[in-house]
């Protein structure tokens, strides 16, 4: 009986010892010496990796990729998934799936994100650099994860061609104001930009999109006037705002 017990307790040692060896060497091998992050925009790669990478098993590469190697929701505002690959020794490549935001409207002290289709994907207190923020727009119920009912629905087929072509020719607007003849009016810092109603407003960005940054650059202040511009005139009204 005394051999048995003593079999078993150098068994249980031994199988101890190897624990502690197998966990070291996780431990160890797993340390995360370099990140890469491909496909955030609304958050620098430094808030990702201090959201993700937060406690002591996800900042061990196997923990991280244990946790987010299939690809889940992490459950941080603006993005829709996030994956982990193990890129190489003690490297890793952190995916993210952002939601396709075009833009939000301030409703009392939050702020309300919708997606092309105008759906809420989001709502939060705090303002995302980057999306413009859209006014005249009026809406009668929000509800989370469902579209936005508005008085009139068309207007997020406008709301979206101004969207992309802003996205396209990389001009950061503050706000996209409708009015009631839904004639649409750009803000972007100091700049303002009338491109009046019509089906797409891509020709008039696009011919825009030089002048704006070359105001921004000189720290001009005024309006251009895009709303009778025609293709191919080559002019662009501008009226400078007096300091």
């Amino acid at each position: 009986m005394k051999q048995i017990m003593k079999k078993k307790k150098v068994w249980m040692i031994g199988a101890a010892v190897l624990v502690i060896i197998l966990f070291l060497t996780v431990v160890i091998s797993g340390k995360i010496k370099k990140v890469d992050i491909v496909g955030n925009t609304y958050y620098t790669d430094k808030e990702i990796k201090e959201k993700l990478m937060d406690s002591a098993v996800t900042r061990n590469m196997y923990g991280l990729y244990a946790k987010y190697g299939a690809g889940v929701n992490p459950g941080i505002p603006f993005i829709e998934k996030v994956s982990v690959e193990i890129s190489g020794s003690h490297a890793v490549t952190i995916l993210v799936s952002e939601k396709p935001i075009i833009g939000c409207i301030k409703y009392m002290s939050q702020y309300l994100y919708f997606d092309k289709e105008g759906v809420v994907v989001e709502s939060s207190p705090e303002y995302q650099k980057g999306i413009p923020v859209i006014e005249g727009v009026k809406f009668t119920k929000m509800t989370l994860h469902e579209p936005l009912q508005v008085a009139d629905a068309g207007i997020f087929e406008e709301i979206m061609s101004v969207s992309q072509s802003l996205e396209k020719y990389e001009i950061a607007t503050d706000k996209v104001v409708f009015d009631m003849k839904r004639k649409v009016t750009l803000y972007v810092g100091d700049i303002r930009v009338k491109l009046g109603h019509r089906k797409t407003y891509d020709i008039q960005i696009a011919e825009i999109s030089n002048a704006i940054k070359e105001a921004q650059k000189k720290k001009l202040k005024g309006d251009f006037d895009m709303e009778n511009y025609v293709e191919g005139q080559g002019q662009i009204l501008f009226k400078q705002t007096e300091e």
